[in-house]
């Protein structure tokens, strides 16, 4: 059977091969399904472009991711290709549908069935079952359908062991492809490609909806399964880079030891990176200075804040002692730092803010990015929004813009997003900073794109 994965087209800067659908087709393959990608943003598919590949092909089954960010936008789509597949089953999964998983049926009702959680052994089940004429809804992982006019939904699913998932479809995803826009915007050799060596988050961080999408236990690629992946990527792709996107790459000490070992077996240097960000207090002198010799040459770090109230309130886990000393050995290691922080969390006050700005700075970070807080759903935050607004009032065509509402509990939007410039100014408008910035940047393209970046958030 003919099977279509859609990565929604998107003004989203990032532009990386998606991993979820490569996985999601290699388990499809192995049923003996066709399958092709359509990474809208990547590939440059507009809706035009979009339902002319589907009028050449004709799958008989449709997959789209779903970031909450996506949701007007596959709104529309979904509208469209019903209308050019009227035969076809649609289907969202994503983190989207794995935080509110009945939520899709009324907003987007072309759509047939949505997952939750990781959908690569229960969307293999679904195309078997299409193919064969029919299945038993409740019997496939993770699955939400309708039913006598309601929702209904099995327990989001986990897959227990992801060596059984194989490598993705790396030929589908086409990572020799170079990367204008990478994940955290910086890379130091082209082309790069994004791996992925564990699932899962034990953090109990209110702001965010990991252990939602992704479970609560860490769960664990082999050694030998991820080397085989490096080694495929760089041998056959030739991918020259590689960026780790794991949720906690670092939480077992002895697998990224082994990791770096493996790469320092192989010889030749590969750099490497973890922009999606580690935990702090998941690294040693010792641990940082064998992934520096191994090519790690920058690390992402979710700091948050400065302010020690609100670092407990939000239950991180750090306090600001601990920070300044775990930065200081990355950077002893010589290894480049950026920080996450978000400022705007419900009860911070401005005064809290400046702390936060004074700490970014104190830090000697490389790099720093200031996100204005968002109650993103399957936080308990986004609860306490749909209990002063109901379900139906969130705006999701504005969702992730700064005024799209105000925060219960929050400052006003507007001085939320007049401190997060003042961040971004009191930060990178020193001398040191600029230079070091501008070292990291590949030639016009490149300063074209992160000229845009600075744009858009100047703009939001």
């Amino acid at each position: 059977m003919n099977v279509l994965l859609v990565k929604p087209y998107s003004d989203f800067p990032t532009r990386i091969p998606h991993l979820g659908l490569g996985y999601l087709a290699a388990a499809l393959r192995r049923r003996g399904h066709a399958v092709r990608i359509a990474d809208c943003p990547r590939e440059g598919l507009g809706e035009r472009e979009l339902l002319a590949m589907v009028a050449g092909w004709a799958p008989r089954l449709v997959g789209l991711s779903a970031f909450t960010a996506d949701i007007p936008v596959l709104r529309g789509m979904c509208r469209a290709l019903r209308a050019a597949l009227p035969g076809a089953t649609l289907v969202i999964g994503g983190p989207h549908p794995s935080c509110l998983p009945d939520h899709l049926f009324g907003y987007i009702p072309e759509i047939d069935y949505a997952f939750a959680g990781e959908a690569e052994a229960g969307l293999a089940q679904l195309a078997d079952g299409l193919a064969a004429g029919g299945f038993d809804p409740a019997a496939i992982p993770g699955l939400v359908w309708r039913s006598e006019g309601a929702v209904r939904a099995n327990p989001p699913y986990f897959e227990s062991d992801l060596d059984a998932l194989g490598l993705p479809a790396w030929d589908l995803l086409r990572p020799e492809i170079p990367v204008l826009a990478p994940h955290g915007a910086f890379v130091r050799r082209q082309p790069s490609a994004p791996i992925v060596t564990s699932r899962g988050c034990p953090y109990p961080c209110t702001f965010c909806a990991a252990r939602s999408v992704s479970g609560r236990r860490i769960r664990q690629r082999s050694l030998e399964s991820v080397l085989e992946e490096v080694a495929l990527l760089a041998d056959r792709h030739g991918v020259r880079e590689l960026h780790i996107e794991d949720d906690n790459f670092t939480f077992r000490r002895e697998f990224v030891a082994g990791f770096c070992e493996g790469l320092l077996r192989r010889g030749g240097a590969l750099p490497w990176c973890c922009p999606n960000g580690v935990r702090l207090d998941s690294l040693d002198p010792e641990l940082l200075r064998l992934m520096r010799r191994a090519g790690c040459y920058s690390l992402s770090l979710g700091i948050e804040s400065g302010a020690p109230r609100v670092l407990a309130m939000i239950r991180k886990g750090l306090e600001p002692d601990g920070i300044r000393e775990r930065v200081a050995w990355i950077r002893e290691a010589g290894i480049k730092t950026t920080g996450f922080f978000i400022i705007g969390f419900p009860t911070e006050t401005a005064a809290e803010i400046e702390t936060t700005i004074r700490f970014a700075r104190e830090l000697a970070l490389d790099r720093a990015q200031f996100s204005t807080f968002l109650p993103l759903p399957g936080t308990v935050y986004f609860d306490e929004l749909v209990a002063a607004n109901g379900l139906d009032g969130i705006p999701w065509e504005g969702f992730l813009t700064t005024e799209a509402f105000e925060v219960p509990g929050g400052l006003p939007r507007g001085e939320v997003v007049r401190l997060q410039r003042r961040a971004f100014l009191r930060f990178y408008a020193r001398p040191g900073t600029l230079l070091r910035l501008a070292g990291e940047i590949r030639g016009p393209r490149h300063l074209a794109h992160l000229a845009a970046r600075a744009a858009a958030v100047w703009k939001s």
